[in-house]
């Protein structure tokens, strides 16, 4: 079975905005995802990339590239689902590849150039 690693964030700032129950929707929601025969998820549940202001930020790796979902809330993630997001599907929260955001994209990255 093909599982989609998706990246929820387990930091402050992410956790006081949602991101648990968000991780917990995905979860439960990947879980009936596999009964129907559909994609598996791999819930990895990582460090901030530093923008508080996108947290919760879910990530979702498609084809080598992760895609970026802001400001998560646990009630829209049903919404993503049925978006598929799991293949990168558009949705009023997704900017697009994380690394093409342009707060992300314009860092120099040097202390932490291997981490995130």
């Amino acid at each position: 079975m093909n599982r989609v690693r998706v990246f929820v964030p387990r930091e402050t700032a992410a956790i006081s905005v949602g991101a648990d129950e968000v991780a917990i929707e995905i979860a439960r929601l990947g879980k009936r995802a596999i009964k129907e025969g559909n994609t598996g998820v791999e819930l990895i549940r990582n460090g901030s990339r530093g923008a508080s202001w996108l947290e919760p930020l879910v990530e979702v790796e498609c084809d080598g590239e992760r895609i970026a979902y802001a400001n998560v809330d646990p009630d829209v993630v049903a919404e993503l689902f049925e978006a598929n997001f799991l293949s990168g599907g558009e949705h009023a929260s997704r900017l697009g590849p994380t690394d093409a955001v342009p707060w992300f994209r314009d860092q120099e990255r040097h202390t932490f150039a291997r981490t995130g």
